[in-house]
């Protein structure tokens, strides 16, 4: 049921850490965008983490 409910959602939100969880993995390239806030904020390894999913496009927004 819960991968039924990812596939139907427009917009998640998760962690960085979580981005990498077997929940979500059943998003690997399907996703348009992937947006990181406060990505100057964590350590550059955890903004890897959602690359793994295989997104189109990749927006990074922080302060440096």
């Amino acid at each position: 049921m819960e991968n039924q409910l990812i596939h139907e959602y427009k917009i998640i939100c998760t962690t960085l850490s979580i981005s990498g969880s077997d929940k979500c993995s059943v998003m690997k390239d399907t996703i348009d965008y992937l947006i990181v806030d406060e990505a100057c904020q964590c350590v550059e390894l955890s903004n890897l983490i959602p690359f793994a999913l295989n997104p189109q496009h990749v927006i990074l927004i922080g302060d440096h």
